[in-house]
């Protein structure tokens, strides 16, 4: 739910409009955005007081720079980003919709259709951060009891659900 621009909150970070207010955490505010061209975005704020702490900001660089890498139908693009400003900012494609604790909340537990694929992408997504760490080689799984494993074959194959039986 998008809730209205504070007093306090600003009017535009970087080329974008900020719309509404989108939610808020420890490292700051997102906002919905409008680019020139009219097209729809997130714009993570950071806070002030986490924007003089030099090595959060060393962490936020990395953040940004690993989320431009990921890609693919289950992420949001980093469209933009200014890590070395007064106040650091990041902005992502925005996707409509619930967040997936609010959709579960609200209607329920989600039908097995709906879950498959989206744990085919975040396995998917877990994989290719996995794989910016070096983490992945040779084969691997994680185990889940509910959703089965997770394998990780190495850097040229993706991950799959592969039930238990």
């Amino acid at each position: 739910m998008v809730e209205p621009l504070g007093a306090g909150d600003p009017r535009q970070v970087g080329a974008y409009r900020l719309l509404g207010r989108l939610g808020a955490g420890g490292m700051g505010r997102v906002y919905l955005g409008r680019t020139a061209g009219g097209r729809t975005v997130a714009v993570k704020l950071v806070r002030s007081e986490l924007a003089d702490d030099g090595e959060f900001r060393a962490r936020f660089r990395h953040e940004v720079a690993s989320a431009r890498k990921v890609g693919g139908t289950f992420t949001a693009p980093v469209l933009d980003a200014d890590t070395e400003g007064e106040h650091p900012w990041v902005a992502t494609g925005y996707v409509p919709g619930p967040g997936l604790d609010a959709a579960v909340r609200e209607f329920g537990p989600l039908p097995v259709g709906s879950v498959r694929p989206l744990g085919v992408g975040l396995a998917d997504i877990d994989w290719q951060a996995g794989k910016l760490r070096g983490r992945q080689r040779g084969s691997s799984s994680q185990r889940s009891r509910r959703f089965g494993s997770l394998p990780a074959r190495g850097w040229h194959s993706r991950p799959a659900l592969a039930p238990l039986g």
